[in-house]
This record gives C-alpha cells, structure tokens and sequence, in this order.
C-alpha cells in the first residue's frame, strides 16, 4: 500500500482497479470505452496527465536503446527527477542534486519550489 486510505485515484474503468473504492480510496472514473475522456462537474475527472507522463518516459527511454529491467526504476527516477525541475537551469538542478544528496532539500514541499537562495548561499 502506496497511498493513504482515503486518497484520490482517478482512472479509467479498466476491471483491474474495480476494488480500490473497497480499499477505501476515493475512485472517480472515465469510461474511455463510451468515448469520455473527462468528467465532473467542470471535466476535472481525467487521466491525461499520466497517459501524457508515460509517453513521454517511453520516449524518453527510447535515446538509451534498451533498458535492464534491474536499472529501469532508476531511469525512471531520473527522469522524473528532470521532469519535476525542467524548469530550472543546469546551475539550479545541480544545486538541488548537490543539496539532495546532502540531505538538505526532500523535494517540492506542497507544490513549492525549494529556496534555491537558501540552498546556495555559502554557511556563515
């Protein structure tokens, strides 16, 4: 078990995740079969975010020509690692890899950014 109990798994109706409402997740669906692709009350109910996610790590993983099944949970890592920060410079990503390995930085913390200037400026 990954998610907390009562948490929110969008996805279409395909039979395997038929028990996640019995597990006591919150489980909004699309039926992709009858042509819906969003739903609720203002189409938030959708799974393109994470159709859109796992095409691009396919394409992604295409450039290395093959990927050990044993590595492949690390090139993954790597590229969400990328992904989550396309928005910073090469300067930035390295600040934050540096830091993560160091154990100052853990990640977005709800959906903010790290202090970069925090994190580069030198201990006084």
């Amino acid at each position: 078990e990954r998610f907390e109990r009562g948490s929110t798994i969008i996805t279409d109706e395909h039979p395997a995740y038929k028990s996640l409402e019995q597990r006591g997740y919150v489980h909004p669906t699309v039926n992709h079969s009858e042509g819906e692709y969003a739903s609720g009350e203002n189409n938030e109910i959708h799974t393109n975010n994470c159709e859109c996610r796992a095409g691009l790590v396919k394409w992604w993983l295409k450039k290395h020509r093959g990927v050990n099944k044993g590595y492949l949970i690390l090139y993954v890592k790597s590229f969400q690692f990328v992904h989550n920060h396309c928005h910073y410079d090469m300067y930035e990503r390295f600040v934050v890899t540096l830091a993560t390995i160091l154990g100052q930085y853990s990640g977005r913390q709800a959906g903010e950014d790290a202090d970069l200037e925090t994190l580069v400026r030198a201990p006084s």
